[in-house]
């Protein structure tokens, strides 16, 4: 089975060439190329210039080794080639996060599963920029777990999309608050 390998931003600089694999507007396999532009937020986030379009959200974003140096998640709408990527080692602290959770966790509890299933709904609505559709799961994957912070994340997001930005403001001071800014 061919997959690819989690590698690391650390030794990325700025100006390396990078490719993004992924299924803009629903247009499967799709490679798009671009340069490393900045990191951001002590090297949490990557801005790139390779095009990232609704439906590239969780695409990964690969060096000239072929590693995944990170994984598209925000475009800016206000700019040109104003693209983001989570960076390799913060997708790598959520999946540890989450690892020790599910080993300390036996089962999810029913809360907990509708948590992520109006998570998922959000995810996809926001995909297809449908941001106050979004805002609602969003909230009630909160309601049914508050430690959700993808959740809270995402809201903000899409509260700024929606130009509600004392609600985006609140949403990153809980992102702050739990470590992911």
């Amino acid at each position: 089975m061919d997959f690819l390998k989690l590698g690391n931003s650390t030794n990325a600089v700025e100006g390396e060439t990078v490719l993004v694999i992924g299924n803009p507007e629903g247009l499967q396999g799709t490679v798009s190329n671009g340069i490393i532009s900045a990191f951001r937020e002590s090297g949490s986030y990557i801005q790139i210039t390779a095009p990232v379009s609704p439906g590239s959200s969780g695409s990964p974003v690969l060096d000239d080794t072929g590693q995944v140096i990170g994984m598209a998640t925000l475009i800016s709408r206000e700019g040109q080639n104003l693209n983001f990527a989570i960076s390799a080692e913060a997708i790598e602290a959520v999946v540890r996060s989450g690892l020790a959770q599910a080993s300390s966790t036996p089962s999810a509890t029913p809360d907990e599963n509708l948590a992520w299933s109006y998570y998922s709904r959000g995810d996809d609505e926001y995909g297809d920029r449908r941001y106050e559709a979004a805002v609602k799961d969003y909230t009630e994957a909160i309601r049914f777990n508050s430690n959700l912070v993808q959740a809270y994340y995402y809201r903000g997001c899409a509260y700024s999309f929606l130009r509600q930005y004392r609600a985006a403001c609140q949403d990153s001071t809980a992102n702050a608050i739990a470590g992911l800014c």
